[in-house]
């Protein structure tokens, strides 16, 4: 399991603006919604993420899908699905307890 660490570390190099990685590593390593945005992102609709950026995520599009591209497992990304099932194994994880 990689760790919210690495995903700050990835997302750092990538140049994803500072004020976004806070939730996008708490979604990628925790389970924890993200904003419509990165949503979009992490669902694979780029079109959708295109049109909601703000101007910030729209200089760093291109850093964004590179980020997604080489350092988010593919069970986190890629559709609608995928998102809401990442979001729901956290689910699963906080009902088992210690």
């Amino acid at each position: 399991m990689r760790s919210k660490q690495f995903f700050t570390t990835r997302m750092q190099k990538a140049g994803i603006p500072e004020y976004m990685i806070e939730g996008a590593a708490e979604y990628l390593a925790n389970h924890r919604p993200a904003g419509a945005f990165l949503e979009f992102v992490f669902s694979g609709n780029f079109p959708a993420a295109a049109r909601c950026a703000d101007a910030e995520n729209q200089k760093a599009f291109y850093a964004w899908a590179l980020f997604v591209f080489e350092s988010v497992p593919g069970d986190r990304c890629g559709s609608p699905a995928k998102y809401k099932a990442w979001i729901g194994a956290g689910d699963d994880d906080e009902e088992e307890g210690p």
